[in-house]
C-alpha cells in the first residue's frame, strides 16, 4: 500500500510542478519578467524595456522598448497587452494589445564593413523561432523608415491582425492619416526568395491630392523584393497605373506606365498612355 502511493506520488508530483510553473508564468509580475529575461536573451541584449508591470494573463504593461541590430532600429514608447501561451508548437497568441510612439527604421549598416546592405540578409534577421498571432494590435503615432526613401509610411492610428514567424502576415490592415485612409492585408516571405503580396484600398484626401474631393483608389503589389510589380487604379477620373521595381534599396530601377482615357498626357493624346523609364 506504501509503495503504490509512493509511486502515485511519483507520478504526480511533475504534473502538479508543471501547473504551478505554468500559472506563475502567466499570472504572476515574475513570471512575466521572467519570460521578458528570456526574450532579452534570445537577442543577445537587442531587445530591451525599460519597465515591465503586470502579468501575461491580466495584462503586461511595457514602456520605452527597443530593439537595435545591424539593420533594424524599433522602438515604442509603452504597450499594454494581453496574452496566451501555447507549448506544441511553441505560440504566443496576443489576444488585444495597444501601443503609442510606435518607431521602425531600417538603416543601412549591414555589419559586414563595406558600407552595402542587403534587404534579403536584413529580412532573414526578422524571422522568429516561434510564431506571434495578433488577433488585434492598435497602434497610434506610428511611423515606418527606411534607407532608400527616409519616413515613407506614418499613421495617426492603425489596427493591425497578423502573425509574424518565418512569413510576416498582415491579415487585416486599418490605417487613418490626416492625407488618406487605408484598408488592406499582405504578406512578405522573410527568407526562401522573400516574395510579396499585397492588397490595398486608399482613399487620399485633398490635403495630399490638391483636388477638391477624395480620390478612391485600389493598389496591388506582388512578386519579390528584386522584382516587385505594382498596380493601382482608379475608378473617377478613370486611370491605372502600372510599375515594376527591380529591386529594394537604394537606386530603384524602375519604370512606370499610366493609362487614362479621361487624362490627356501628351495633351492632345485621344487616349492617354505615358510611359517613363528609368535605369540605374
Amino acid at each position: 500500500m506504501k509503495l503504490r502511493r509512493v509511486l502515485l506520488l511519483l507520478a504526480v508530483t511533475p504534473v502538479v510542478l508543471a501547473a504551478v510553473s505554468w500559472f506563475w508564468l502567466l499570472h504572476t509580475e515574475s513570471g512575466a519578467r521572467w519570460l521578458w529575461a528570456r526574450a532579452q536573451a534570445a537577442t543577445d541584449g537587442a531587445l530591451s524595456a525599460a519597465s515591465v508591470r503586470g502579468d501575461v494573463t491580466s495584462g503586461v504593461e511595457l514602456q520605452g522598448i527597443a530593439f537595435v541590430s545591424d539593420s533594424v532600429e524599433l522602438a515604442v514608447a509603452d504597450v499594454s497587452l494581453t496574452a496566451s501561451l501555447e507549448v506544441l508548437p511553441l505560440r504566443v497568441v496576443i489576444d488585444g494589445a495597444d501601443s503609442s510612439g510606435f518607431s521602425l527604421r531600417v538603416t543601412e549598416r549591414d555589419g559586414s564593413g563595406d558600407g552595402e546592405t542587403d534587404l534579403g540578409e536584413i529580412l532573414a534577421k526578422l524571422e522568429l523561432p516561434f510564431e506571434i498571432a495578433i488577433v488585434r494590435l492598435d497602434m497610434r503615432d506610428a511611423a515606418f523608415e527606411g534607407f532608400a526613401a527616409g519616413r515613407f509610411l506614418s499613421f495617426d492610428a492603425a489596427t493591425i491582425a497578423g502573425s509574424w514567424h518565418t512569413v510576416f502576415l498582415v491579415e487585416r490592415l486599418q490605417a487613418t492619416t490626416p492625407y488618406y485612409d487605408i484598408d488592406g492585408s499582405g504578406r512578405l516571405e522573410l527568407s526562401d526568395g522573400n516574395e510579396i503580396e499585397a492588397k490595398v484600398s486608399v482613399d487620399a484626401r485633398p490635403a495630399l491630392t490638391g483636388l477638391t474631393e477624395t480620390v478612391s483608389f485600389d493598389a496591388t503589389l506582388a512578386g519579390t523584393i528584386s522584382d516587385l510589380q505594382l498596380g493601382a487604379q482608379v475608378a473617377d477620373p478613370e486611370a491605372m497605373v502600372t510599375a515594376r521595381l527591380a529591386g529594394l534599396g537604394g537606386e530603384l530601377p524602375w519604370e512606370v506606365e499610366f493609362d487614362s482615357p479621361a487624362l490627356s498626357v501628351p495633351v492632345d493624346g485621344e487616349f492617354a498612355v505615358h510611359r517613363y523609364r528609368e535605369g540605374r
